[in-house]
């Protein structure tokens, strides 16, 4: 995502994705990806200044429509985070579920994998003595990249035909933390619970 240093906004974070995939893509094939702006709103919340951008993807392959993405990109301002507010329990028993530890190791190689340069993933000292986490920050698309990973896994033959997942709170490297799903016949509702027994992420997936 391009830097917003000139605006005095240079941290950011992925609050959130919905995607439709509308065609297969192949192997090999020349992808051409728009991407327009839909919204920005400026707010202050307990850390600072905020600018929220929400920002449509269309990915093309010969001239066909094959997929479509929204993005939540949330831009702050420079400074520590203010303390976490005091977990909210998940209220959900899915009927699926599976624990999960994540390492440094895997945090390095999700950003190297996704050309994520942004250094509270694999950066310790820059992720708590200048953002101010207590750790390193597990990727919110990595998460939902296992959300996805445990619905194949139930299903490892269907279509999927949407996927959408919101971060609520982050979860941090070597805390473990559980990915659940409830699937129904359309598709599935899925969250990460994290170590404090708290939803970190909520998501959603639709069958064709």
């Amino acid at each position: 995502h391009p830097s917003r240093d000139e605006d005095g906004l240079p941290r950011r974070m992925w609050a959130g994705s919905r995607v439709q995939f509308l065609a297969p893509i192949g192997l090999g094939v020349e992808v051409v990806r728009e991407t327009t702006q839909l919204s920005a709103t400026n707010k202050t919340g307990r850390s600072g200044r905020m600018r929220f951008e929400t920002l449509l993807h269309r990915f093309r392959v010969n001239g066909t429509l094959c997929l479509e993405e929204e993005q939540d990109i949330v831009y702050r301002a420079a400074g520590k985070n203010a303390a976490l507010s005091p977990p909210d329990a998940a209220a959900v028993a899915p009927e699926i579920s599976r624990s999960v530890f994540m390492d440094s190791i895997q945090l390095f190689r999700y950003s190297a994998l996704t050309f994520n340069a942004h250094r509270i993933h694999y950066d310790l000292p820059y992720a708590t003595e200048t953002e101010g986490y207590p750790g390193l920050v597990v990727h919110g698309p990595f998460i939902a990249t296992l959300l996805m990973d445990l619905f194949l896994r139930h299903r490892p033959q269907a279509a999927v035909k949407s996927f959408s997942f919101r971060a609520q709170r982050p979860i941090f490297c070597h805390d473990a933390f559980t990915l659940g799903l409830s699937p129904d016949q359309s598709g599935g509702d899925l969250v990460a619970i994290d170590a404090a027994d708290a939803l970190a992420v909520i998501a959603r997936i639709d069958l064709a």
